[in-house]
């Protein structure tokens, strides 16, 4: 798992972001729609890692299944996991750099938060993804 690049100011966010939430009753779950659900084979292998970079905060609860080989826009997957697993009224936001390519044209821009490739969920992620989620809230 060494190969994995988590970066020290995206992890101490994420951390910041799970705490802020977890000190007002709220659990943050996860459900993982990107490449690494296909790189790592279990839930539990998932959880293990993100509590080895120090997250112990995190509930990974699913990650999203690929729907067909040719398309598979993870917008789709994403509200087919969230239809599954009667989720579909739940608060979530999906995170990613590529919310251009194949989530805002199926998720509400109230549900996505982009990041920027090179600096990822950094201190403006935090920042507005605690704003979008208290108007949800």
């Amino acid at each position: 798992m060494e190969y994995w690049p988590f970066d020290k100011i995206c992890i101490s966010n994420i951390y910041k972001f799970q705490l802020y939430y977890h000190e007002k009753g709220y659990i943050i779950n996860y459900v993982i729609s990107s490449t690494w659900k296909s790189m790592v084979p279990n839930i539990k292998e998932l959880n293990d890692l993100f509590n080895l970079k120090g997250l112990y905060l995190t509930n990974i609860i699913g990650k999203t299944e690929r729907l067909n080989l040719s398309d598979s826009p993870r917008g789709k997957e994403i509200l087919q996991w969230l239809k599954n697993n009667n989720k579909e009224n739940s608060i979530y936001v999906a995170i990613d750099d590529e919310i251009d390519y194949d989530i805002k044209q199926y998720i509400d821009e109230k549900h996505y938060l982009k990041t920027m490739f090179k600096t990822g969920f950094d201190d403006e992620s935090l920042k507005k993804i605690i704003n979008k989620i208290n108007k949800i809230l």
